[in-house]
């Protein structure tokens, strides 16, 4: 075999191995350099950059097959070949870290991911739905004495929750009598353990329940008490919770404290209902008990208010 024939032959190898080897060489740079359009922008310019360097590399085998000793063709070929098979492999590589970022991209439908810095607590104003929903006593506690231990106010309720407040004194709480000159603290929630307290300006936070603490809910707070019904109360019983209506007559409807009294509750469909009798008039203003103009029963709350309450101190 001349020489001329075996660099022919070399050269049937060297050819198609440095085009394939400029062609995925060139893909990847070209891809490195691609900028962030559509996929296909950037498969077009893939395949043009790719086919420049494919080329540039069969016209430079060309001229090692024509030009260099017999001795190095058998190197240059392996090295064309790792050369082809490590640009295989980068082209993979940068296709999917380019896929991944597409991936990653937000759009307008699919909101950037929110940060991991929790929420600063909310403003201090009465949250939606805010009820009474029972009082917490502090016994031997004077609205103006000072907490042994200063209650910490939390904005959820869990122990690493942000502080909003510490109250050194009943005083600094929304405060109503349980009894006759006892304050108490006005809660409006209960979690496990847990209690919301409110503040005067509307505010409020959560405090694990205190250490000789008492807390009642409203309905027991309510039950046979010197009752009255609130302007939150509109007018009407119903024969059974959840049941019919009916107007009640014989009332001042600008009254605002009806005489009643609370004989019970029931918890019906996750409603808190009342049991009451409405009175003609106040016992504090005559002998014996007043007569009842109607008895049924009244939602405990209505649009957030308590419907009926009571006179810390009596007549």
């Amino acid at each position: 075999m001349t020489t001329r024939t075996r660099r022919l032959l070399w050269g049937a190898v060297i050819v198609p191995a440095s085009a394939l080897a400029g062609f995925l060489l060139g893909g990847h740079l070209a891809a490195l350099l691609a900028g962030s359009g559509s996929a296909l922008a950037d498969a077009a310019t893939v395949a043009l950059s790719g086919l420049i360097a494919a080329l540039l590399g069969v016209g430079i085998a060309i001229r090692l097959v024509l030009r260099q000793p017999e001795s190095r063709l058998p190197v240059i070929a392996t090295a064309l070949v790792v050369a082809a098979l490590v640009g295989l492999m980068l082209s993979r590589r940068e296709a999917d870290r380019r896929q991944r970022a597409r991936d990653e991209v937000p759009t307008e439908s699919t909101p950037p991911a929110a940060s991991a810095v929790p929420a600063p607590p909310a403003p201090d104003a009465p949250e939606p739905g805010d009820s009474l929903v029972g009082l917490l006593e502090f016994p031997g506690a004077s609205a103006a004495g000072d907490f042994v231990t200063p209650l910490t106010l939390r904005a959820a309720p869990r122990p690493d929750a942000p502080v909003r407040f510490v109250v050194q004194r009943l005083a600094e709480l929304d405060i109503e009598e349980i009894g006759y000159e006892e304050p108490a603290a006005v809660v409006r929630g209960t979690q496990p353990g847990w209690l919301r307290l409110a503040l005067p300006d509307g505010g409020s936070g959560w405090v694990e329940s205190p250490a000789g603490s008492r807390y009642t809910p409203l309905a027991d707070l309510v039950v046979n008490r010197l009752n009255y019904l609130t302007l939150a109360w509109d007018r009407r019983v119903a024969e059974a919770p959840g049941g019919a209506w009916r107007g009640v007559e014989g009332i001042d409807p600008g009254e605002p404290e009806t005489p009643a009294v609370v004989h019970g509750s029931r918890i019906e469909a996750g409603t808190l209902w009342l049991e009451v009798s409405v009175q003609a008039y106040s016992p504090c203003e005559g002998d014996g008990a007043p007569p009842d103009v109607a008895r049924g029963w009244v939602p405990a709350w209505t649009a957030g208010e308590p419907t009926a309450w009571f006179h810390s101190r009596g007549c």
